[in-house]
């Protein structure tokens, strides 16, 4: 009986532990560059910026709210971005699981994350930013007052003899 209490106590002590990543934000990662360099990460975030195809694989930016970071990925696990974050658009978001690099020996010493797995989270959408009725109530008098300005300054001009 003894021996059954005892078996998973040394299980834990021999085995070791899950490589399964717990997801993190980005701003720990970079806080704490020196802990998790060369270590598994999972990092979830929106597609910002531009994806880069280069040979041997495709650069993106991740940024999760509370920094962004470049992720070196593999062409064949990069599912179908449809939109990329920016002005226009609110980037799909993806989970990334990869290795760590505070100072890549690949990319320049680039601080990166090299993914292994990337899933869609979430498709990304159009964004619309209307005007508002106020703001082109005054772009509309600053046009008047602004033609009317030009309008008196050649007038006057004419009127001086050459």
């Amino acid at each position: 009986m003894a021996i059954c209490l005892f078996i998973p106590v040394i299980w834990m002590c021999c085995c070791p532990v899950s490589t399964v990543a717990k997801e993190i934000k980005l701003k720990q990662l970079v806080e704490r560059m020196k802990i998790f360099d060369g270590n598994q990460i999972e990092i979830k975030g929106e597609v910002a910026g531009d994806i880069m195809k280069r040979k041997g694989g495709i650069w993106l930016s991740i940024d999760d709210g509370s920094e962004t970071m470049g992720v070196w990925c593999p062409k064949d696990i990069l599912p179908k971005i449809s939109f990329i974050g920016g002005y226009k658009s609110r980037g799909d978001i993806l989970r990334i699981r990869g290795i760590f690099n505070m100072a890549c020996p690949l990319h320049g010493g680039e601080t990166d994350i090299h993914a292994i797995e990337i899933f869609r989270v979430q498709e990304g959408y159009p964004l619309h930013h209307p005007a508002s009725p106020e703001r082109i109530k005054w772009a509309l008098i600053l046009l008047a007052l602004t033609v009317f300005t030009a309008a008196a300054y050649w007038w006057k001009k004419s009127l001086i003899p050459k």
